[in-house]
């Protein structure tokens, strides 16, 4: 499952934003945003 949202996550973002986008998603991911977005 959580595999699954994070790469979907990957999909939406895309590769040329990912290096910025990975650590909102690993800073959010404590407070559960990203999990929300979906």
């Amino acid at each position: 499952m959580e595999t699954f949202k994070f790469r979907n996550i990957i999909t939406e973002i895309g590769l040329e934003e990912l290096p910025d986008k990975l650590d909102e998603i690993l800073t959010g991911k404590a407070k559960g945003r990203y999990v929300l977005k979906h």
